[in-house]
């Protein structure tokens, strides 16, 4: 199958990538405005000037997440360009294999420690940091997703 990445795609898996620390910063930034704003008499601050930086911090951490990380991954999009080239995607029960005009991998499935998926992509991790990305779009029927990812559920936790 033909995959090809538009620069909406590449935003779209940095943020659902990035997704679970965001998630866990703005649940540590709660905690601790809630504690801090709690023990502010015993700790000498005003209550108001931690519920001031917890907000500051939550805005800022969604900055981060709305409007930094799109700029970001349009920069890199443009400057890679296997990222804009489509490449070919086969797999079967041993390995995925990619083949695109920069180069060729076969990829063991067992290569593979985890996959993450949205309603329209799938992250294919070799680790935390690195991974593969396919649009769901680029499968020719529901049957054909449901089989790769019964390949990957498999091997990747």
């Amino acid at each position: 199958m033909k995959v090809e990445l538009s620069e909406q795609d590449y935003i779209d898996a940095t943020r659902l990538h990035a997704r679970q620390p965001v998630i866990f910063m703005s649940i540590l930034v709660l905690i601790v405005g809630v504690v801090s704003a709690l023990a502010s008499d015993s700790l000498g601050i005003e209550a108001g000037t931690v519920l001031e930086a917890m907000v500051g911090a939550l805005v800022g951490i969604a900055l981060y997440y709305f409007w930094i990380v799109r700029l970001w991954c349009k920069r890199i999009y443009r400057q890679q360009r296997n990222l804009q080239t489509p490449y070919e995607l086969t797999w079967d029960q041993n390995r995925v294999i990619m083949v695109g005009e920069y180069g060729e991998s076969s990829i063991p499935w067992s290569n593979f420690v985890k996959y993450r998926e949205n309603e329209d992509l799938i992250l294919m991790y070799y680790s935390d940091a690195l991974y593969n990305l396919v649009t769901k779009r680029s499968f020719d029927s529901l049957e054909e997703l449901d089989q790769f990812r019964n390949f990957l559920s498999k091997q990747a936790n």
